[in-house]
């Protein structure tokens, strides 16, 4: 759809927005950039109706994790009915002056970071007898490009924190060739990694282009055989210095016959203080005020958050966990069958 349409009549409801007065407008839907409902409908006004595409390349929606791609591709179908039922033209997406300057100044200025700077992601990872963490890579171009965006091979550095916050180890100068995958357990990496640990890794790419398909992954594998593990789930990254909005939430922390693991990592170079809270369905709220160091990690059950609170439930389906601060933080869950080595990551 072309980005300058031939230009239409104007529409005298112009201006007037009646989804901002809505509260569901403060929802957001596009959660990487805090893009809320009211947001889109006046992106859709400014640009008289642009397609997705559009509004992805000029204003950010959709690039980052993609997962809100089609939800904001019905609010254009729905935008786009309501006008044509209004008799008045769609001419598909006007983008104003304004924001091509500044789509064009961000290019050049990513462009500049790509290379005098790192492209930081943060990642919770474990080691006991529960379970093992182990970070998988892929260097690979996406169907639609003729060539690897990235050229013939990337290179990234992994700095490992221990619970505390304190640096266990740094490699530097690893090295994924274009069209290659790679799974790195941690011990293979840092060799001297304890039994039991729990921290964060830093994946940091040098000149990075894009990152759609270079997205750090890690794998819980679990319940160890003797040909290796039986069982395994993958997390992702959590975009550790992108925006974020805070009030982490977990509508399933008291599940029966199962125990709820909580992975908490700080990836800034402050402390996080707040207070994570359970609420259940008979109305009562425990609290529990919740610290974390710079660069540090939490790991244990939901339940071990509120000591010496034995009249917490141990199976409440309309249960509800969060963290009240909007301090930036990655937050993961995990749920442990208790009658079998069974578990079952968010993956994101």
């Amino acid at each position: 759809m072309p980005d300058n349409p031939p230009p239409v009549p104007s529409d005298p409801q112009a201006g007037k927005n009646p989804a901002a007065e809505d509260p569901a407008a403060r929802r957001n839907v596009c959660n990487c950039f805090q893009v809320t409902y009211g947001d889109l409908q006046k992106m859709f006004d400014a640009t008289n109706g642009a397609g997705f595409e559009v509004l992805k390349k000029y204003y950010h929606v959709g690039s980052r994790c993609t997962s809100c791609e089609y939800e904001i591709k019905d609010l254009i179908t729905v935008y786009r009915e309501e006008r044509r039922l209004g008799h008045i033209g769609i001419g598909g997406g006007t983008v104003p002056w304004r924001r091509r300057l500044e789509r064009a100044y961000r290019e050049l200025r990513d462009s500049v970071r790509r290379r005098l700077t790192l492209r930081r992601f943060g990642l919770f990872v474990v080691r006991d007898p529960s379970g093992e963490s182990s970070l998988t890579l892929s260097n690979l171009k996406f169907p639609e490009d003729h060539s690897n965006a990235n050229g013939r091979e990337i290179v990234f550095h992994l700095t490992l924190f221990d619970a505390a916050g304190r640096v266990l180890g740094r490699r530097t100068g690893l090295r994924l060739p274009s069209g290659a995958s790679r799974e790195y357990f941690l011990p293979e990496v840092f060799p001297d990694l304890p039994a039991r640990f729990h921290g964060m890794l830093f994946v940091d790419y040098a000149r990075l282009h894009q990152v759609g398909s270079l997205r750090p992954y890690c794998c819980f594998n679990f319940d160890r055989g003797e040909g290796g593990y039986r069982g395994r789930w993958h997390y992702h990254d959590k975009y550790s210095l992108a925006p974020y909005n805070g009030h982490f939430h977990n509508n399933h922390p008291l599940i029966a016959g199962q125990d709820c693991w909580m992975a908490v990592s700080n990836p800034c170079a402050a402390p996080y203080a707040g207070t994570v809270r359970l609420r259940t369905a008979d109305g009562r709220i425990w609290a529990h005020a919740f610290t974390l160091p710079p660069h540090g990690s939490w790991w244990g059950r939901v339940r071990d958050l509120f000591p010496g609170q034995a009249e917490v439930p141990a199976a409440d389906p309309n249960a509800l966990l969060w963290l009240d601060h909007n301090q930036r933080l990655m937050v993961w869950f995990f749920w442990h069958k208790l009658d079998g080595n069974i578990w079952v990551v968010q993956h994101h």
